[in-house]
C-alpha cells in the first residue's frame, strides 16, 4: 500500500510538474529517476534529458516540485544528478537564486502560457466557436467547452496562469500580463513568435538527447524507484 501511494505521487509529479522552458511535463521529458517519502520529506532525483539542459529551466523544475511538496505539508529535497556542463556547484547556487528570485523564470512562463493558449484557442475554433464568442468567453465557459482531446493545453494553461498570477477565474483571453485580448488577429501574430520560439527549445532538447542517451536501454522514461518509509 505505501509503495502504491508514493508511486501516486510520483504519477502526480510526472503529470503536473512542467519544464518551463519547452511547456511539457517532466514526465514526458522522463527525467524522475527516483521518488521517496520518509517522514514527511519527498526526496525526488532528477537526471537532465541531456548536458546541455537549460539550468535555468531545471531550477524552475525543482522550484515546482518544492511548492508540490510545501502544498501537503512536507519538506522537499530535490537532487539534480550531475549530468549537466555545468558544475553541481552552479547548479545549486541557480536553484538558489531562482527559489529567491522566482520572477527570473517570468520569461519562460510568459512564452509557455502564450503558447499553451495558441493552442487552446485552435481548439475551441476546431469546436465551432468563433471570434466574437471568443473575446467573450469566461475561464468557466472555456472549460466547460474544452474536450479530452485538448485537456493536456488546458492544464498548461492553467499551470502557467497561475504562475503569472493571473485570476483562476473571469474573462478566458488575456495577455500573460493580464490585458484582455480583444484584436486576436494582431496578438496570433505576435504569438506565433512564441510558438517558433518553444518549438525550437523543444528540438533542441529532443535532438540533443538522442545524440546523447543513443541507444542506450537505460535512457530515462519515467522513475527507477518509488518508495514509502
Amino acid at each position: 500500500m505505501a509503495a502504491e501511494h508514493v508511486t501516486a505521487i510520483w504519477r502526480e509529479i510526472a503529470e503536473t510538474v512542467r519544464d518551463p522552458a519547452v511547456n511539457r511535463t517532466i514526465g514526458e521529458l522522463g527525467i524522475i529517476r527516483t521518488v521517496e517519502l520518509n517522514d514527511r520529506q519527498l526526496r525526488v532525483r532528477l537526471r537532465p534529458c541531456t548536458p546541455e539542459c537549460w539550468p535555468l529551466a531545471m531550477a524552475g523544475i525543482v522550484r515546482s516540485i518544492r511548492r508540490y511538496a510545501e502544498a501537503r505539508g512536507w519538506g522537499a529535497e530535490v537532487q539534480v544528478e550531475p549530468a549537466m556542463l555545468i558544475s553541481p556547484e552552479s547548479m545549486d547556487a541557480v536553484i538558489q537564486e531562482v527559489e529567491q528570485h522566482p520572477e527570473r523564470l517570468r520569461e519562460f512562463w510568459e512564452r509557455s502560457y502564450t503558447v499553451s493558449l495558441v493552442h487552446l484557442i485552435a481548439a475551441l475554433q476546431l469546436a465551432g466557436v468563433d471570434e466574437s464568442r471568443l473575446v467573450s468567453l469566461t475561464v468557466a465557459e472555456v472549460e466547460q467547452l474544452i474536450s479530452e482531446p485538448g485537456r493536456g493545453a488546458l492544464e498548461a494553461w492553467r499551470t502557467w496562469r497561475r504562475h503569472l498570477g493571473l485570476p483562476d477565474d473571469g474573462l478566458f483571453l488575456l495577455t500573460a500580463d493580464g490585458r484582455p485580448i480583444t484584436d486576436l488577429a494582431a496578438w496570433a501574430r505576435r504569438a506565433r513568435l512564441a510558438q517558433v520560439t518553444q518549438r525550437t527549445y523543444a528540438a533542441i532538447c529532443r535532438d540533443t538527447s538522442d545524440a546523447f542517451h543513443g541507444s542506450e536501454r537505460d535512457r530515462p522514461s519515467g522513475t527507477e524507484r518509488a518508495t514509502e518509509t
